[in-house]
């Protein structure tokens, strides 16, 4: 039975149940619930699940790009080519995954006429095609083999001509004559009235022409089938609306819009990917950059000293609240408030639970000097 791998962050699980149920209202099995029977671990209730896996679908999200679980998880789908990314939110995802469409569910509320929820299902349904053909049976009679008894025992057929009259044998002669001619002057004919051209007679040529024989290599040659993929054209210049009609009509769609200043003129588009004459599926989208106008300038306010008192507490840093993120998220926080990771304690936990920071020290909110390391404590297993 086919069926579906739902490679997630813990933090998307409401909008991924969402996308569970929708798989599997078109009758499709899917595997999102992380939680294992007791007895086993969590790697091999999730390599079990990638192998039976006909689809694996990756929702790309702050949280998820993040989670070396779901990178991994991902690497598994594309390695064996049935990899299908949606985007959850706008985010830069890893390198080796930018080449491969992603769907745009950054919108998507759950309703099931929303176009571009409706072209992920095709890309899915299209791994979800079965692909086997099964044996062709031998319907041909069998051929009994030959046994020396058949061959002494039949007699051999008497000569034509020894069975005949002693006047008979002219007359056969004379009808197999008359046969054969018969014969040769109706082909003859048949190669005149299929070959023959009106213009010949006028023109006052005799020629037959005989249409070619095609050759054994264009006779035997498979037909070659079209591809339906959409060359895509080129925006660059025009306005968003403009390049929106024009892709429309090519069967394509807008992704991503971003603004960019100084590129050319204000409102058009300056550039987009994929990039024009590039071949796509029907329905793909196409990321454009509009020019933007440039900001104007406001004069510089010059600032007022501050007193040392309100100095001196500005250069401590904020703790920030740590719980419940991914660790390496949490080291991000950590580094970019100008602190220190300290010491990671390792404690055991739930599944949902893994490499996820479970208590820090010291607590969120406290003002504490630049450099000062903050000791965090993780989820993990036994």
């Amino acid at each position: 039975m086919a069926n579906v791998f739902l490679s997630y962050a813990s933090e998307d699980g409401t909008r991924a149940a969402l996308i569970a149920q929708a798989l599997i209202g078109q009758g499709w099995t899917v595997w999102w619930d992380r939680t294992i029977a007791p007895g086993r671990t969590f790697d091999d209730v999730i390599e079990d699940a990638l192998e039976d896996a006909s689809c694996v679908v990756v929702l790309w999200s702050k949280a998820s790009i993040a989670s070396h679980w779901v990178r991994a998880e991902a690497a598994e789908g594309m390695r064996r080519g049935i990899l299908v990314p949606a985007f959850l939110e706008n985010v830069r995802i890893p390198l080796e995954f930018r080449r491969i469409q992603s769907a745009n569910l950054t919108s998507w509320d759950g309703s099931p006429n929303d176009p571009k929820f409706d072209q992920f299902l095709q890309s899915v349904a299209m791994l979800m095609q079965p692909t086997t053909i099964g044996p062709v049976p031998n319907t041909a009679p069998p051929i009994p083999a030959p046994s020396f008894d058949t061959f002494d025992r039949t007699p051999p057929p008497p000569p034509l001509l020894q069975t005949l009259e002693p006047d008979r044998p002219r007359v056969l002669l004379w009808t197999i004559g008359i046969a054969i001619a018969v014969a040769i002057t109706g082909l003859l004919g048949w190669q005149v009235a299929t070959s023959w051209r009106p213009g010949a007679a006028d023109a006052g040529s005799k020629t037959i022409e005989k249409a070619p024989a095609p050759s054994d290599t264009e006779a035997s040659a498979p037909a070659v089938p079209e591809d339906p993929r959409r060359d895509v054209p080129s925006v660059i210049g025009t306005t968003l609306d403009e390049a929106r009609a024009q892709l429309e009509r090519t069967g394509l769609s807008v992704g991503n819009v971003r603004e960019t200043i100084g590129a050319g003129t204000v409102g058009t588009i300056a550039a987009q990917r994929p990039a024009a004459g590039e071949r796509v599926s029907p329905g793909s989208a196409i990321d454009l950059v509009v020019v933007a106008a440039p900001v104007a300038k406001s004069e510089s306010v010059r600032p007022q000293p501050k007193p040392k008192a309100e100095t001196r507490a500005a250069e401590d840093s904020e703790v920030p609240a740590l719980t419940g993120l991914a660790i390496d998220v949490a080291k991000d926080r950590v580094v970019r408030r100008g602190l220190s990771v300290g010491r990671i304690t390792v404690r055991q936990a739930s599944p949902n639970e893994m490499d996820l920071v479970l208590a820090q020290d010291p607590a969120p909110g406290t003002r504490q000097p630049r450099g000062t390391a903050v000791s965090l404590t993780i989820g993990g297993g036994k």
